[in-house]
């Protein structure tokens, strides 16, 4: 799984850094969020900051798709299937930088 940033002349690129799955839990830290059990959707906006592991993304907008009640996501043990991120993107590992416009992960 990896993330992909594209930035507004429709380029993408594909990193390995920010992980969906995996051993390491994701914090996220925002201004604002919002939790919507009935669309299955946790939206983050505002100075959004995700950190897992050694990998950190940031981005104005985050929106978070996932499986089953939302006590599951904020317990650690719910499905997440998709991250998109828009407005003004970053992406940084150990070994990586990237930035654009608009980014998702699966």
């Amino acid at each position: 799984m990896s993330l992909s940033v594209a930035d507004g002349q429709a380029q993408s690129t594909q990193t390995g850094g920010f992980q969906l799955s995996g051993d390491q839990p994701i914090d996220i830290d925002a201004d604002e969020f919002e939790v919507d059990d009935s669309t299955k959707l946790i939206t983050f906006t505002g100075n959004v900051v995700a950190v897992q592991g050694d990998s950190q993304v940031k981005a104005g907008k985050m929106t978070v798709s996932y499986a089953g009640g939302s006590t599951g996501i904020a317990s650690g043990q719910g499905d997440i299937e998709r991250i998109d991120l828009t407005d003004n993107v970053e992406l940084q590992t150990a070994t990586q930088h990237a930035t654009g416009d608009t980014g998702f992960s699966t």
